[in-house]
């Protein structure tokens, strides 16, 4: 019970992570010469998941910004999916562990 738990934790944190470098991008999307900034993905071994770094996409025309809002707007929606599947992994676990307990007690 306690991996599943690790990884949807694990899975929260990086979702968050990846979500904020997506509000970065929007907030700089009209500032001359921006970089987008990209998180990178990497499964753990025991399961779950971790930003293995966060990338600047670089960016050849220094007149405008390289955040494209439709790219930026599918990986918000995919975040919010990945998080609430996240969640969803912790409430089945709680309930299960509540089950457990009230067997027990």
């Amino acid at each position: 019970m306690e991996l599943s738990l690790s990884s949807a934790l694990s899975g929260l944190q990086t979702t968050q992570t990846r979500q904020d470098a997506t509000a970065y991008n929007v907030a700089n999307v009209n500032s001359q010469g921006f970089s987008r900034v990209a998180a990178q993905i990497a499964e753990m071994p025991s399961g779950g998941a971790r930003i293995a770094g966060l990338n600047r996409i670089p960016n050849a025309d220094p007149t405008t910004s390289n955040t494209d809002l439709a790219q930026t707007t599918g990986e918000q929606i995919e975040n919010k999916t990945a998080y609430g599947a996240n969640l969803a992994v912790m409430k089945v676990q709680n309930n299960m562990l509540g089950a457990l307990l009230d067997l027990n007690a």
